[in-house]
C-alpha cells in the first residue's frame, strides 16, 4: 500500500514538470509568433534537435531516415510560411 502511494507521487511530479515544460514551449511559440519570427525560431529549434539526435544515432541507415524526416518537417514549415501571413 505504501509503495503505491509513493509511485503516484512520482507520477504527479513528472506530470507537473511536463506541464511546466509544455507551458514554456507554448510561450516560446506565442512570443515568436508575436515577434513575427516563428519560422526562424522553429527552424533553429529543429536544427538543434536534429544535431542532438544525429549525435546519438550511429547507424547510417537510421541517420538517413532521420535526415529525411527533418527535411519533410522543414519543407512543411517553409510551405506554411509562404501560404500564410504572420501579420497581426
Amino acid at each position: 500500500m505504501i509503495l503505491r502511494i509513493l509511485n503516484h507521487r512520482g507520477v504527479l511530479h513528472i506530470g507537473t514538470i511536463i506541464f511546466i515544460l509544455a507551458l514554456i514551449g507554448a510561450w516560446f511559440v506565442y512570443k515568436s509568433y508575436k515577434e513575427n519570427r516563428l519560422q526562424e525560431n522553429l527552424s533553429m529549434v529543429l536544427e538543434d534537435y536534429k544535431e542532438l539526435l544525429l549525435s546519438k544515432i550511429k547507424d547510417p541507415e537510421d541517420r538517413a531516415k532521420l535526415e529525411q524526416s527533418f527535411m519533410v518537417i522543414q519543407n512543411i514549415l517553409s510551405k506554411y510560411s509562404k501560404e500564410s501571413s504572420f501579420s497581426y
